[in-house]
C-alpha cells in the first residue's frame, strides 16, 4: 500500500495535542510538525537567520527564545511571514523523510493558514481531522491555558484562520467541546472508517 497522508490540524486550544497523542498511543504513526519544527531551531543555519532577519533579540547565546521569538512575530505579520519563509520548507522535507509504508498521521497546526503554499512543497493530504471547539470555548480555554485576558486571547486567535472556515474544510470533525471520553470515541470511530477505507 502506497504511503497516505491523513493531516490533524485544529487552531489554537482546540486540543489537537490530545487528539494526536491518542492516535500515537493507538499505534498509528504520527508526524509532529511543532516537534520537527523545534528540533529546526536548534540548527545554526536557523538560527543565524532568524537573528538576522527577524530581530537579534531573540537569539540568546545562539540559541533562539522560542517564547520570545513567538511573541514578537505574533505582533509583527511581516516578520510572521519571514519566519515561515525560513522554516516551512525545511519541515516539510523532514515530513516527507519520515514517511512511511501504510497510514501517516501529520499533526500540523497551521495546515490550512499554509494550504495554498503547499504545492511549492509538494505535500498533498489524503485526509484532513480537525480537532474542533466552538470560537467561545476556545477563547475561554485560550484564557485559563496561557493565564492571559480576553484582548490577548482573541489576539492570538485572530492570526489563524476561522475555526468555522477550517470546519467547512475538513473531512472529517472531532468535536472537543465535551469529555476526553466523548472525543476519544469520536477518534476511534473515525480511525474505523479509515482503517476500512485502506483495508
Amino acid at each position: 500500500m502506497k504511503p497516505s497522508k491523513v493531516v490533524i490540524t485544529g487552531s489554537i486550544a482546540t486540543g489537537k495535542s490530545a487528539v494526536s497523542n491518542y492516535v500515537r498511543e493507538k499505534g498509528y504513526h504520527v508526524i509532529d510538525a511543532d516537534t520537527i519544527s523545534h528540533e529546526l531551531y536548534e540548527q545554526p543555519e536557523i538560527v543565524q537567520a532568524v537573528a538576522r532577519h527577524i530581530a537579534p533579540h531573540v537569539v540568546v547565546g545562539q540559541v533562539i527564545d522560542r517564547k520570545a521569538l513567538s511573541q514578537y512575530v505574533f505582533s509583527h505579520a511581516d516578520k510572521l511571514d519571514v519566519l515561515g519563509r525560513i522554516m516551512h520548507g525545511a519541515i516539510f522535507k523532514r515530513i516527507q523523510d519520515a514517511m512511511t509504508e501504510g497510514v501517516n498521521f501529520i499533526d500540523l497546526p497551521l495546515y490550512f493558514e499554509l494550504e495554498t503554499k503547499l504545492n511549492d512543497y509538494d505535500f498533498h493530504a489524503d485526509g484532513v481531522w480537525l480537532v474542533y471547539v466552538p470560537k467561545d470555548l476556545q477563547l475561554q480555554r485560550l484564557m485559563a491555558r496561557d493565564g492571559i485576558d480576553e484582548a490577548q486571547a482573541l489576539e492570538k486567535i485572530n492570526t489563524q484562520l476561522d475555526i468555522e472556515i477550517k470546519r467547512g474544510k475538513s473531512d472529517v470533525i472531532i468535536d472537543n467541546s465535551g469529555t476526553l471520553a466523548q472525543t476519544y470515541a469520536q477518534v476511534d470511530h473515525a480511525l474505523l472508517q479509515l482503517h476500512n477505507l485502506y483495508k
